[in-house]
């Protein structure tokens, strides 16, 4: 802690700026040889840094018409006195207090939605907004397999499917062998 000293010769005010990192700074005043009405103890002055939020999301695609997001405060002062959340970029909304929040929507259209928090501390200082933006997808795409076998059998090991969908497909199916057919018993 830095010490300094100043002669008041009348009514006078003193700003001390200082390098040193943010954090509480006692201002203890003294006067000598005047009469004046002090507190009991000395003052106290907190400089607080901006606080910081953290989001944590889901996937970036979801087939879900409802999200929940979790987020919680970091740095300022310690002390969030309120959260406020967008969505979309729609009007913000107050949306917790404390250390940590969470926000639900439901009803969510398809396409692409972007969530985001602030936090403001309880020295009045507010965040950048943290985002998170993913896409909505509840329709599943259309499906149809072009290639045909006799009886639904084929004796190729390794056989050709050709198939058409209104979505880039993503294929996951295993072919699987199906024993031959048992021959009928004679009479």
């Amino acid at each position: 802690m830095a010490n300094w000293k100043q002669r008041f010769r009348s009514s006078r005010r003193v700003t001390r700026r200082s390098a040193a990192a943010l954090g509480a700074v006692a201002l203890c005043l003294a006067a000598i040889g005047v009469a004046l009405a002090l507190a009991a103890g000395p003052p106290s002055i907190s400089i607080t840094a901006t606080p910081t939020v953290t989001t944590v999301g889901g996937v970036n695609y979801s087939n879900s018409s409802s999200a929940s997001f979790s987020y919680a405060g970091s740095g300022g002062s310690g002390v969030y006195s309120s959260y406020s959340c967008t969505l979309d970029g729609g009007t913000a909304a107050a949306c917790g207090s404390g250390a940590s929040g969470t926000r639900s929507y439901t009803g969510l259209t398809n396409g692409s939605h972007t969530f985001s928090v602030t936090v403001t501390d309880n020295s009045a200082k507010t965040s950048t907004a943290a985002t998170y933006t993913w896409t909505v997808d509840t329709v599943a795409p259309n499906t149809t397999i072009s290639t045909a076998f006799t009886n639904d059998v084929t004796n190729t090991a390794t056989p050709s499917i050709a198939f058409a969908s209104s979505e880039r497909p993503t294929p996951r199916a295993t072919p699987t062998r199906r024993p031959p057919p048992s021959p009928s018993p004679s009479t």
